[in-house]
């Protein structure tokens, strides 16, 4: 056999196996399920360091198979495209392509039109005006309007400057909306526990004009702020039309909530008595707070108050355990509430960053966390 020939079979063999391994099996729907939990098999990725923002400029031959059901990136600058072919053979067309991530900054759907040409179907995101979404959902929720027997690729194209997970869903319109009610429950109550808690220590304040009282209830009110940001509620309700408030609201927070918990802890903790040399400590870390909110300002993609808050956190923990170990009774109060907060910031750090889970209970525990340590430390 000539080498021209040869050159010929191993080109054709290649382009078969480019084309199979971009080629995902169609994902089904019928009338036996509700939803559909979206796994590896189902979806193809592709990071786009370079930003292309058309469709038809992306070879398709670096689209590769998901790894995990939940793919987690942690924090990424590239464009994350994600390939999906869907088929309708239910007698519905409601179904929903859920993107259950609230902190992608856009979110753009790409399918193709009648003349074959790729359209951007629908766009939005946490910086992108909340009017833009077709459905009124925190996270991101796209119509797929599929008629039946219906056959489409879709495209998804996301872009974040937060931390990046894919957990894809379809799901019919009612269970969708049904899910949506238990989320805005949970948030209810939570929200509800924080907002208690400040009004009954902010009335104790004002009775007893004692200065623990008066910082806790800024403690609270930078928790309450930071986790309304970044659960999608204020730039669903708040400020609608002006988004980019999203991008400095939670983070500005982060830097306040510094300077809050290290004002309560040296007032509660009597740092000047038991630990002095944490309150000198204390001194630099607020100085390093400002840092981080004047950074912010300049640069919204910042992570300088991420990492505070990372170095402060167990810092409060090390100083409760210390002034409980001098003799403070009190302390041993702050150090269990602090514990709660802790480990559930760890886990969530670590569903951010890639290493747990980015689905399920492991998304709220930070809430939970809070919560449990609000009232903890009213009790103390």
């Amino acid at each position: 056999m000539s080498k021209k020939y040869l050159y010929v079979i191993v080109f054709l063999w290649f382009s078969f196996l480019t084309t199979f391994a971009v080629e995902a099996q169609p994902i089904v729907l019928d009338s036996t399920f509700l939803r559909y939990d979206l796994r590896a098999s189902d979806f193809y990725l592709y990071q786009d360091s370079a930003h292309l923002r058309r469709v038809e400029s992306i070879p398709q031959g670096v689209f590769k198979p998901a790894k995990d059901d939940v793919p987690s990136f942690g924090y990424r600058k590239t464009s994350m495209w994600v390939r999906l072919e869907i088929e309708n053979q239910s007698a519905h067309e409601d179904w929903i392509l859920h993107y259950n991530w609230v902190f992608s900054d856009t979110v753009e759907l790409y399918v193709q039109d009648a003349t074959g040409a790729w359209q951007l179907k629908y766009y939005a995101g946490y910086l992108v005006p909340f009017h833009n979404r077709p459905l009124d959902y925190s996270s991101i929720a796209y119509p797929l309007s599929l008629a039946e027997g219906e056959r489409a690729t879709f495209y998804l194209r996301i872009r974040s400057r937060g931390p990046l997970a894919i957990p894809l869903y379809i799901k019919r319109a009612p269970v969708l909306q049904s899910e949506q009610r238990v989320v805005d429950i949970f948030y209810g109550a939570y929200f509800g526990i924080l907002i208690v808690m400040f009004l009954y220590n902010f009335a104790v304040w004002l009775f007893l004009q004692d200065r623990s009282y008066l910082y806790y209830t800024f403690t609270i009110l930078c928790t309450l702020s930071i986790f309304a940001g970044i659960s999608g509620y204020t730039g669903q309700y708040l400020w609608a039309d002006t988004p980019i408030i999203n991008g400095y609201f939670s983070k500005l927070f982060m830097g306040f909530i510094v300077i809050a918990t290290i004002l309560f802890a040296n007032d509660f903790l009597e740092t000047e008595k038991y630990a002095p040399v944490f309150k000198k400590i204390f001194r630099f870390m607020i100085v390093l707070a400002f840092i981080g909110i004047a950074h912010t300002f300049y640069d919204l993609q910042s992570s300088l108050t991420n990492r505070i808050i990372s170095l402060h956190t167990p810092l409060l923990l090390a100083v409760g355990i210390w002034t409980w170990y001098k003799g403070n009774k009190a302390a041993r109060f702050f150090v269990l509430a602090w514990s709660f907060y802790i480990v559930g910031g760890l886990i969530i750090t670590l569903s951010n960053s890639g290493t747990l889970p980015a689905t399920g209970l492991y998304r709220h525990l930070a809430e939970i966390g809070s919560a449990i340590e609000v009232v903890l430390l009213s009790l103390a």
